[in-house]
């Protein structure tokens, strides 16, 4: 009878230390954490940036009083700094904001002007009240660090002073942000705005652009 040959070639022997190995390195990963909807995770503002990094989504805008109206705007936040593209009554892309840490910039799409830094809070009723950080935090559905309140309420409004008011509801990333309001003092002016989409994770490229350096300033 023939005896076999049991032996492993050189060639056999690296093949099988390189299949243990691959195992061993993907047994030793730390595989990003999985969540269902059934698991509420309750983040603070950055540890949401973190784990998501990106969002994007829909934010309806509302002012009544001196001046009434209705506006939309898509976003889109990579990190800390966010894009936003707002369209008139038309369907005519209008406004297009920059919303970077500690630095924003304004296109008027339609007149081609860019607002000059010191009209900046006088021609967008937000950033009177709002840091740039602050806006980008409510789209990432947070409350503004800035603008939190020294404890948390479970429901309903989460913060309200006589100026600013936050409302939340509860979701499977803890609670965040469905509405702001600002009221104007006793003017009976207000501005509103309501996140009608936000979605983690995605990033709209389409919203991100470079503001032509020649366009003159408004």
């Amino acid at each position: 009878m023939r005896k076999s040959n049991n032996y492993i070639t050189p060639s056999g022997l690296l093949a099988h230390i390189l299949i243990i190995y691959f195992i061993l390195a993907g047994c030793s990963q730390s595989p990003r954490a999985s969540f269902t909807n059934d698991t509420i995770m309750n983040l603070e503002y950055p540890e949401l940036v973190n784990y998501f990094q990106t969002c994007q989504g829909t934010v309806v805008l509302v002012s009544k009083g001196d001046m009434n109206g209705k506006l939309r705007f898509s976003f889109t936040c990579s990190n800390d700094t966010s894009y936003l593209q707002f369209k008139d009554i038309l369907g005519r892309r209008s406004l297009y904001v920059q919303l970077f840490s500690n630095e924003i910039n304004i296109w008027d799409m339609l007149k081609n002007r860019r607002f000059h830094p010191t009209e900046i809070h006088e021609r967008l009723t937000l950033l009177k009240y709002w840091e740039p950080s602050d806006i980008t935090q409510i789209l990432w559905g947070k409350i503004p660090t800035t603008k939190s309140p020294a404890t948390s309420q479970s429901s309903g409004f989460d913060h309200d002073s006589t100026m600013i008011s936050f409302q939340t509801v509860n979701t499977a990333y803890g609670r965040l942000v469905n509405n702001a309001r600002i009221n104007l003092g006793g003017s009976n002016s207000s501005v509103v705005i309501t996140i009608s989409k936000r979605e983690y994770e995605l990033f709209n490229e389409k919203l991100v652009r470079d503001i032509p350096t020649n366009i003159p300033w408004n």
